[in-house]
């Protein structure tokens, strides 16, 4: 009976596609993204936490040569913020590094605070702002309403509704398992994910189904444990995600190293000439064989008894491509990856 072990955890980012020149709505999730804090009825709060909200890439578009962005933030915040309490505006332009436009501080008065300047961009040229609220007590807030945030003279970057952000699997050699982790910015009409388990990359078995979100704009974190695994030197692992009208929407590959705990395989190469030594070596005939990516045998050696230290033949190898190398003897069997 396949045993494994399910965890899935929203990170609280809301990740939406906006158009247009840019207006803070938080009715409207296409336009902004937030790492916590409390997002209510037109406006977000943070107290006793530490949270940002990111706003779209903009993008200058304007061919008339007004190439200036002009930019409002209207902060509100309560009468007992302290000094210690803290409001950040950072702000990076392409590639390059990311500064601090703006510190606030809190000063004890319910007030507004506004930030207002200016950006001058090439065309084609991104700007990127990340607001960043601190308060250290309950009864202590910042808050921004809708409308609060606008700027002007640049295009928002439209977000893609679905996207897989990551797709690993880790082995954990004492445990005997692989853990299988992906997540997601956002999901739209998705109804499932299957995760399935081949030894060759080409006959795959389901070994897991989980629910999707449906619609969703949070970033979600989605965790499976395989505590079943076969002995090997390679599994590849497949997850695909259907929508909830049952068409196929995504369908990724991935391969993960098996190491056994029963032999210490050390490799040693120099100009494409590779020397294995075998540690915790009990004497018995060993099997080497060298495996492609996908899984595929391209040669298989027996070497002599007493033997533990040899040389890889190498003679159907090609450049630049990645192997398996795979031990095989009486202790059990361990495996190595290498760059040919």
């Amino acid at each position: 009976m396949r045993i494994f072990t399910i965890l899935y955890i929203a990170l609280f980012f809301f990740y939406c596609p906006v158009s247009g020149q840019y207006v803070i709505d938080f009715d409207d999730c296409q336009t902004f993204q937030t790492t916590c804090g409390s997002v209510g009825s037109s406006q977000w709060i943070v107290k006793n936490e530490r949270c940002s909200l990111i706003i779209p890439d903009l993008v200058m578009q304007d061919l008339s040569g007004n190439y200036v962005v002009p930019f409002t933030f209207t902060i509100n915040q309560s009468g007992n913020l302290e000094f210690e309490d803290s409001l950040a505006l950072f702000h990076q332009v392409n590639s390059g590094p990311w500064g601090i436009d703006t510190v606030i501080h809190g000063n004890g008065i319910t007030s507004v605070r506004e930030i207002t300047d200016s950006f001058f961009l090439a065309f084609h040229d991104t700007v990127r702002f990340i607001l960043q609220l601190e308060t250290d007590n309950v009864s202590e807030f910042w808050s921004i309403k809708s409308g609060d945030i606008a700027i002007e003279n640049a295009e928002p970057v439209l977000f893609l509704p679905v996207e897989l952000i990551s797709f690993d699997a880790q082995y954990f050699k004492e445990e005997n398992e692989v853990q299988i982790d992906w997540t997601t910015a956002s999901e739209t009409n998705s109804s499932h994910f299957v995760l399935s388990r081949s030894l060759d990359v080409e006959n795959f078995e389901d070994i897991a189904w989980l629910p999707a979100a449906g619609n969703s704009a949070q970033m979600l974190f989605y965790q499976i444990t395989d505590h079943d695994i076969p002995e090997t030197p390679i599994l590849f692992y497949s997850l695909r995600q259907y929508d909830l009208d049952g068409a196929l929407a995504l369908n990724e590959i991935i391969s993960v190293e098996i190491h056994s705990s029963a032999n210490q395989l050390m490799v040693y190469s120099d100009n494409n000439q590779f020397m294995l030594i075998l540690d915790n070596y009990d004497g018995g005939v060993v099997i080497i064989e060298v495996l492609s990516i996908q899984g595929q045998c391209i040669s298989r050696q027996e070497v002599p008894p007493l033997t533990n230290i040899f040389m890889l033949n190498t003679s159907m190898l090609k450049d630049g491509s990645i192997y398996f190398i795979s031990c095989l003897s009486n202790s059990g069997r361990e495996s190595k990856k290498i760059v040919f």
